[in-house]
């Protein structure tokens, strides 16, 4: 085996493609270095999805001439001057290697000039090749120019996507800043055409229109929250808002945009059973912190965080989602305030006319103290749907969905005194090894809960009593596995609850009778956020009797 210093071509190249991944990673670099520069305007433009031209200009500090070359050298940087500074790091970049990154892959062009001087600076930068240095005229702040993005490493573009998914990454990028710095204006032109404009007065709700729209900047609500050595700030969604996927979710450390499971988990936790299975909802959330409690430097292109106490950082953002969405704490879990004010209220959903549910907010005073009168239950459809006539509207309750948020919130209010019922022939249930040791060490929970499982000799366990809600005709097998999948989970008490709620509610496909309805719907608006299921899947479609007559012709 021979061992060899690689040359600084291929060594340049190397490191660059640990920072620039793709055109997003460049604009990405370029807008935190004009903003560590105290730029006050950024213009962002692109042509070709940013492989042939990308531009980024600002207001900001500027480079000095004699400067600009050494900008471009790696571990180059004006942001720390030595170890100590790693653990109180206040810019978002520092680590000398973007430029260099930039410069080695692309060809490069750089106009900059200081605020405080009459002449700047012009710079082209080929391969990490100077080619040119000399006294420009220019505007005060820094231009940047990146053409033929890998034209000297062909290799790299083979793993970029599409055009129009590199441009969609640019735009994720430059809106998450932009999120991340309302203070500052930010203009994008993709191919000449202006995708995205922020005003850079520090209103972060103007900032989130502009990125995420009006719709969603009208669904926001205020979050705050302390931890010891900092504050939780920004906005989060109503639960009717939630996306199929985590794209609107934006967290910033000390005002770096980052990615992190902690925090999306915390937030997505503080939403209990209000959010609908596999959606997730919308966030712009701000910490600040002493940076010293923070670690920045784990990843090359800076978009993870290491907290110094994580289950701190967990629990105080977890709190502070449940006072935001008007939430307290109960003996076993959170739910909504059963006072709420009216645009904290449930969420009762329309049926989809335009192909997607839309939330009816305007509806919940009418049930928030009692039940709608008056009102007829006509009868079940489909054995899984129960009809119900009001003076002006239909509505259509999804028999098991309502069922199970009913006996959710009977099993979190009973407590530590469940109800149970001894079972007239116990039931020897086998488990997996990963499961006994689950059981074993929750015991006690499930106990409290009324279920009674003993041990059977290695991991064979034997069911003696239950909670009273179980109907008959359980697979208590099945139970069995998603009683272990719960205890596994973050959250094991509540999730535990759901699924009980789940396996003794009545099933789609159930017959009940008149009665049985008329005491289920009574039931369900008794209880507090009867507008979704556990799951956050809703219980109520509505239908407007005007709506009805508008679809049968019946107004004119």
């Amino acid at each position: 085996m021979t061992i060899r210093i690689l040359d600084e071509d291929v060594a340049n190249k190397i490191a660059a493609g640990e920072v620039i991944e793709r055109p997003a990673s460049v604009v990405k670099e370029l807008l935190e270095n004009a903003i560590d520069a105290n730029a006050r305007r950024l213009l962002v433009e692109i042509r070709d999805a940013g492989m042939t031209y990308i531009r980024v200009s600002d207001d900001g500090g500027g480079i000095e001439a004699d400067q600009l070359p050494l900008a471009f050298l790696r571990h180059a940087t004006s942001k720390i001057s030595s170890a100590s500074d790693l653990r109180s790091i206040r810019t978002l970049g520092f680590r000398g290697e973007a430029l260099a990154s930039i410069a080695a892959v692309a060809r490069v062009e750089v106009y900059s000039r200081p605020q405080d001087q009459q002449t700047g600076a012009y710079l082209r930068i080929e391969g990490g090749q100077v080619l040119a240095h000399e006294t420009a005229g220019c505007p005060a702040g820094t231009n940047i120019i990146v053409k033929d993005l890998f034209y000297n490493t062909p290799a790299r573009r083979k793993f970029l996507k599409s055009p129009g998914a590199e441009k969609r990454y640019i735009i994720d990028v430059v809106g998450r800043l932009a999120l991340t710095n309302p203070h500052v204006a930010m203009r994008l032109l993709c191919d000449r055409e202006e995708i995205l404009s922020t005003q850079g007065n520090g209103d972060i709700l103007l900032a989130i229109q502009a990125v995420f729209g009006g719709e969603l900047a009208n669904g926001m609500v205020p979050i705050q929250g302390q931890l010891p050595p900092g504050t939780i700030t920004g906005y989060i969604g109503r639960p009717e808002l939630a996306k199929g996927q985590r794209t609107h979710q934006v967290f910033i450390v000390n005002g770096r945009c980052i990615e992190s499971r902690l925090l999306s988990s915390a937030l997505e936790r503080s939403y209990g059973s209000l959010l609908m299975t596999r959606r997730f909802p919308v966030a712009v959330v701000q910490l600040q912190l002493d940076p010293a409690f923070v670690d920045v430097n784990v990843h090359p292109a800076k978009s993870e965080v290491r907290f110094q106490d994580d289950s701190m950082v967990y629990r105080s953002l977890l709190l502070a989602g449940r006072r935001a969405l008007g939430q307290r704490e109960g003996d076993r879990t959170w739910q909504m305030s059963p006072e709420p004010k009216r645009e904290q209220a449930q969420w009762i959903f329309e049926p989809p006319v335009t192909g997607r549910l839309e939330p009816v907010r305007e509806m919940q005073n009418q049930y928030v103290a009692a039940k709608p009168q008056p009102m007829q239950v006509i009868g079940q459809v489909f054995q899984g749907f129960i009809i119900i006539q009001t003076p002006t509207e239909m509505l259509i309750i999804d028999q098991h969905a309502a069922h199970e948020r009913i006996l959710y919130e009977r099993l979190r209010r009973q407590g530590k005194e469940a109800a149970i019922q001894e079972l007239l022939l116990p039931v020897t249930l086998d488990a997996t090894p990963e499961q006994a040791h689950l059981i074993e060490s929750n015991r006690e929970l499930l106990h409290s809960l009324g279920i009674g499982l003993e041990g059977f000799g290695g991991t064979s366990f034997i069911l003696r009593h239950v909670p009273t809600i179980l109907a008959s005709g359980v697979n208590w097998s099945e139970l069995l596995s998603q009683i272990t999948e719960a205890l596994a989970g973050g959250s094991p008490e509540d999730a535990l609850l759901i699924t009980l709620a789940c396996h003794g509610a009545v099933k789609y496909g159930d017959r009940l009778t008149l009665p049985e309805m008329e005491a289920l719907v009574a039931d369900l608006f008794q209880v507090d956020c009867f507008g979704t299921c556990p799951h956050g899947r809703p219980t109520i479609l509505r239908y407007s009797r005007g709506e009805l007559e508008r679809r049968f012709g019946r107004q004119g």
